[in-house]
């Protein structure tokens, strides 16, 4: 039988208040010594540990579980001692580096000390269990947690039991601090995410960015960078756009470069779309020596002001970032500002129509309300958009660069198809898969699925008039609308194509979509 080792670290500089370290190595002992299992045990300790004593003792005992008794620095690290018996610093990020090197030896880590949850938090990536102290612990409150957890061990419980003995026998003694002792468990296994990195090719921008693309890729992940991603010749509007569809987290580095950036305003109005109709990018905004009180972009300003946003200063903070960053992916958590967005999804609505996404009204930007007084009417084109659809076999061709107005249009010319008591369906291309723009007969039966969705019908009817054995995809999707969709419904059928340009990098299937819509087009205006 493998005994689990169990080591104690004791540090108490000359410089520091004096702790009752020796009370609690003694309760340890004893609570193993008298426990039923501790013939399962080896327990040993180490005092006045000084940074080469920490390498030295993993090393050569090779623990199963690690407690520190001492003083915490809270940020600063842990405090051990240096060769003069005064007291030294050990930085969070320093332990982290030092117990992944050691995580498929070492099960758990407690460490009993002051403000020690910071150095949990980094630790926790690579150890399966970690005990830290999220507040300052009174010496009696250490000691009993210390007795009631490896009292626990030594009956055989888990680590999660034992630190639950650890708090309760801090609550039995009446003593306020029960719920200063908190577990951290490592996450399960991360799956791989796609991270998308706004930046400009300035300093501190280009730095920081490309250490984050390092330390992400390290860590398993998919990471765009405009600047590495896009190849010489390609259409980077139309790369930029996909690669935000597909990211699980957008990384916005925010200085003084970025902050006027058009583009990058863009980037986040894109970003912020996304994430109220698919949920994701998670946006995670950071400020490179940028006050809250620096002015940003209008549009940055509407798609920031409820996203919590982290600063950076100096590359000594970099390390900290990076912690931030893959803990936050680690535990699958998604910050509230974006949870909050997510729930907006779907709202109830009296309307005939799916809402469209829309902006606060203080600060415009995105999608405006029908109501919104931020809205730029552009004559005469807003007034025929209006009248077109009023004409039997109407047509209407939006076509304006990002950041126009042509999805708030879209709400308007809705509106009004709404009052000419029109069935209406919109379609968002932003929520198809790609793979759908590459084969035409996929696509077109999607489209007919979703139509046929939306006005509440089955969509599976789709597979009973779709033969092509004898018809082409184009023929199957023009019957599929005049024998089943249009024989349905007794008005006029409004269809509203939203981010329709995500299809023509796909010409093939493209080409035959557009000409399938011009047919239908030619043939409203003299069919009776």
């Amino acid at each position: 039988m493998v005994k689990r080792k169990i080591v104690v670290l004791a540090a108490n500089p000359l410089d520091t208040s004096q702790l009752r370290l020796g009370k609690e190595v003694a309760e340890i002992q004893e609570e193993l010594q008298r426990a039923n299992l501790r013939d399962q045990f080896e327990f040993v300790s180490h005092w006045a540990v000084r940074p080469k004593d920490i390498q030295r003792v993993l090393l050569d005992v090779e623990p199963h579980i690690i407690h520190f008794a001492g003083h915490g620095g809270d940020g600063n690290g842990l405090i051990i001692e240096n060769e003069s018996g005064e007291h030294q610093f050990v930085s969070t990020r320093a332990l982290s580096q030092l117990f992944q090197l050691f995580a498929n030896q070492i099960e758990c880590v407690v460490l009993n000390a002051c403000y020690s949850d910071t150095q949990a938090t980094a630790i926790y990536q690579h150890i399966d269990y970690v005990v830290g102290m999220g507040q300052a612990i009174g010496d009696t409150a250490a000691v009993q947690f210390a007795a009631g957890f490896y009292r626990a061990l030594g009956a055989g419980r888990s680590y999660e039991d034992a630190y639950g003995f650890g708090c309760n026998a801090i609550a039995l003694e009446n003593i306020p601090e029960a719920q200063t002792p908190v577990l951290r468990k490592k996450p399960a296994a991360v799956e791989p995410q796609q991270i998308f990195i706004s930046y400009r090719s300035a300093e501190p921008d280009l730095s920081l960015a490309g250490e984050l693309h390092q330390a992400l890729t390290a860590a398993g992940h998919s990471v765009f960078m405009a600047g590495e991603s896009i190849n010489w010749g390609e259409n980077w509007v139309e790369r930029i756009d996909q690669e935000l569809k597909r990211s699980d987290y957008f990384l916005l580095l925010l200085s003084e470069q970025s902050v006027t950036s058009d583009m990058v305003a863009g980037e986040v109005q894109t970003a912020k779309r996304l994430q109220n109709k698919l949920g994701k990018p998670i946006i995670l905004p950071i400020r490179l020596n940028l006050p809250l009180d620096d002015p940003l972009n209008p549009e940055l300003r509407s798609g920031l002001q409820t996203i919590q946003q982290k600063f950076w200063q100096t590359p000594g903070d970099t390390p900290n970032l990076v912690d931030d960053i893959l803990a936050l992916i680690a535990s699958g958590q998604m910050p509230a500002a974006a949870a909050e967005n997510s729930q907006q999804v779907v709202k109830p609505s009296t309307r005939k129509h799916p809402p469209l996404p829309v902006a606060d009204l203080e600060l415009p930007g995105g999608t405006m309300p029908l109501e919104s007084a931020f809205y730029i009417r552009r004559e005469p084109w807003d007034t025929r958009c209006l009248q077109e659809i009023e004409n039997r076999g109407g047509l209407v061709r939006v076509k304006a660069p990002r950041q126009m107005g042509k999805t708030s249009l879209l709400a308007r010319i809705c509106d009004r198809a709404d009052e000419l008591n029109y069935r209406i369906v919109t379609l968002d291309f932003l929520e198809t898969d790609e793979r759908t723009f590459t084969n035409s007969s996929l696509f077109l039966k999607r489209l007919c699925a979703l139509v046929s969705k939306k006005l509440g019908f089955s969509p599976r009817k789709v597979t009973e008039f779709w033969d092509e054995e004898l018809f082409g995809p184009k023929e199957n999707c023009s019957d599929y609308f005049e024998e089943y969709i249009l024989s349905k419904i007794d008005t006029s059928l409004f269809l509203g194509l939203d981010e329709l340009d995500r299809l023509f990098p796909y010409e093939a299937v493209s080409k035959e979509f557009l000409t399938l819509l011009r047919s239908w087009n030619e043939k409203a205006k003299v069919d009776t």
